[in-house]
């Protein structure tokens, strides 16, 4: 269960910094730096 609970939340981190990258490339900037701290919230409370 715990393993389970730790590969979740790994695999949303993978896909956090994955889709920052993707906002970074586009130069979105701060906006996208904003973007990726509420989903981080979001992901580290749904685990």
């Amino acid at each position: 269960m715990e393993r389970q609970k730790e590969n979740i939340k790994e695999a949303c981190l993978l896909k956090l910094a994955r889709g920052w990258k993707l906002k970074k490339q586009r130069g979105k900037g701060l906006e996208a730096k904003e973007g990726t701290r509420k989903e981080e919230k979001q992901a580290r409370q749904d685990v």
